[in-house]
């Protein structure tokens, strides 16, 4: 490294793909996680980056894989560090990138899923699970046909650090009884692994200490 500090906050959504991507690359910057709920709340996930953010000390650059977030990222300042994001959505573009994230693109009507957001207590299988549970199937069912009426497909992100089958025998029932099919999608997840390499090329955005992340700040 060039002798700055770096450091990472990034989203459960990502643990397997960075573990494996810094054992490969060798660097060495402290890597932290959020608590997995907040995936789910973006008012909820600017506070708590602030306050992680406002925190800091001897960090020059903190580095936040999430892009815009659902705008829960939007406002943040730092006033010691440098804050870097890369111009895109959410982690799901960092995932799908092959060269760079203008030439990025998502395909339509899909729910895009890693292993590691399954993991979690707040993945969406478990929400149709507890719906089951509590309403019954056929009820189940009915709303969660009517909570996910845009999707025609449920894709699985595959960054190759997981198992697809596995994956998907957990999604299958839900996918059932929404009527959407669960697919395999190839994720080379290059942006990813530029910024943990820390090129941070013309794919990101780097705000100053000082200055705040604004919606102009993912415009490539």
């Amino acid at each position: 490294m060039d002798g700055k500090q770096y450091m990472m906050l990034a989203c459960p959504t990502l643990r397997r793909e960075i573990s494996s991507i810094l054992a490969v690359t060798g660097q060495k910057f402290p890597v932290f996680f959020l608590p997995e709920e907040l995936h789910l709340w973006p008012n909820k996930l600017r506070e708590y980056l602030q306050g992680f953010i406002s925190r800091l000390e001897g960090v020059d650059y903190l580095l936040l894989p999430m892009g815009r977030c659902g705008n829960g990222t939007i406002g943040l300042s730092s006033k010691s560090a440098t804050l870097v994001l890369p111009k895109c959505e959410d982690c799901i573009d960092l995932l799908l990138s092959r060269e760079s994230l203008a030439a990025t693109e998502r395909p339509k009507y899909s729910y895009f899923f890693t292993e590691s957001w399954l993991d979690t207590q707040w993945a969406f299988t478990r929400e149709y699970d507890m719906s089951v549970e509590k309403y019954g199937a056929e009820r189940a069912d009915m709303l969660m046909k009517a909570m996910y009426a845009h999707y025609k497909h449920f894709c699985y992100v595959d960054t190759g650090h997981g198992d697809f089958e596995r994956a998907a025998e957990k999604v299958r029932p839900l996918a059932e009884a929404v009527g959407t099919s669960v697919d395999r999608l190839p994720a080379p997840g290059a942006s990813l692994r530029k910024m943990l390499n820390l090129q941070l090329d013309s794919d990101f955005v780097l705000i100053p200490p000082g200055e705040t992340v604004t919606f102009s700040s993912f415009e490539r």
